[in-house]
């Protein structure tokens, strides 16, 4: 007689239900994701030329993560890089809808941002995304043409123009001046905006060109400008570039004033920064004002980090996050989310203005308010 012949039928029915409610069990623990917290999903570029803003935004966000959680919010961030490669768009969906993500940030580069968007119908059907640093005109046709859930944490895109013709060209209404660019998608856009909105105001450039990157130095196209009686020059480039131009012009003794917008944030990464002289102006975001910015600020001073704009909108980021997937169902539409930055809404364009654009000045190290306050 074996052992099973003591045990009644009845017990050994319980037994046969026991075992399939624990291999239901063990199902449900391999193919559920194992995040029991909300989950956000942060893409952006951290190699390559936009690595210093991407890798500050992603330490301003962990840093949030951190005084989140202590907080008392019940919430996960997952990292992805992207290198700004809309091929990988899939791919990155497809994990973070592994990982559980109920909202994604970024990337800055509209291109991704928009791929990932467009993955995440597929693969993650609910899921917005937030582009960040980014003011793309097709943004508007990604949304109501594409139908992407798509939403901009950024100025409207004529807005650096306008605060370059506001800020810089009122200036030189009695200087004769030049806008010159860099012939990429950027450069050749803000120029051609700057020089029709400059038009419209009565501020008309004596040159308008552009000129060939990353060379070695500028001399001839400076010296070209020189004799067209060019006293004052907006470079629409990217901070290489800059740097390039700022130390050719001190080499040639020419005292001209020097402008260009908001990429030469990262002036300070640049090869050479540090020849270039100091007064060159730069129209950017302005770094955020409120009393909980200025808290973080001195945190961030005690632990030798640069409280830079960036490291504070990846910080932002993540309050927006957390108060959006508090909910059943993330929305973003119509909201306002109190952060570090300030107040932001998202109208019904699905784009959220952070922060207005100020003028710089270039101190030989960094860039500091013109006007003294920062």
């Amino acid at each position: 007689m074996t052992m099973n012949s003591y045990i009644p039928a009845r017990t050994t029915t319980a037994a046969k239900h026991i075992s399939r409610l624990l291999i239901a069990l063990i199902f449900v623990a391999f193919t559920t994701p194992v995040w029991a917290a909300d989950v956000i999903g942060l893409s952006l570029p951290l190699k390559g030329r936009f690595a210093p803003v991407a890798s500050r935004l992603e330490f301003g966000a962990y840093m949030a993560l951190e005084d989140l959680k202590k907080a008392g919010h019940d919430i996960e961030l997952i990292t992805h890089d992207d290198g700004c490669d809309p091929s990988r768009a899939s791919e990155i969906t497809q994990k973070l809808r592994r990982e559980g993500a109920r909202l994604i940030l970024g990337s800055i580069c509209f291109d991704m941002a928009k791929a990932l968007a467009a993955a995440a119908v597929k693969e993650l059907p609910g899921t917005p995304v937030i582009t960040l640093n980014d003011r793309n005109r097709l943004f508007a046709r990604a949304r109501e043409f594409d139908g992407l859930d798509l939403f901009s944490l950024s100025n409207p895109p004529d807005a650096e123009a306008r605060a370059v013709v506001e800020k810089i060209l009122s200036s030189w209404a009695s200087t004769p001046f030049a806008i010159v660019d860099d012939g990429s998608v950027y450069g050749r856009s803000l120029a051609d905006e700057i020089r029709l909105l400059g038009e419209e105001a009565g501020l008309r450039a004596v040159v308008t060109a552009n000129f060939r990157p990353l060379q070695s130095n500028q001399r001839a196209l400076l010296r070209r400008l020189a004799r067209s009686g060019v006293k004052a020059l907006f470079l629409a480039a990217g901070p290489e570039d800059v740097a390039t131009v700022a130390r050719d012009l001190a080499r040639l003794d020419f005292d001209w004033e020097l402008a260009t917008g908001e990429p030469s944030q990262l002036l300070a990464f640049a090869e050479g920064a540090d020849a270039v002289p100091e007064g060159l102006l730069m129209v950017g975001e302005m770094d955020p004002e409120t009393q909980q910015a200025q808290s973080l600020r001195s945190v961030l001073k005690a632990k030798n980090q640069e409280p830079e704009t960036s490291l504070l909108m990846g910080y932002a980021m993540m309050q927006i996050a957390a108060s959006a997937v508090s909910e059943n169902q993330v929305r973003l539409l119509g909201r306002t989310f109190q952060t570090v930055i300030g107040d932001v809404h998202f109208g019904q364009d699905g784009r959220a203005t952070p922060l207005p654009f100020a003028l710089y000045r270039w101190s030989g190290s960094r860039f500091l308010r013109a006007d003294g306050n920062k």
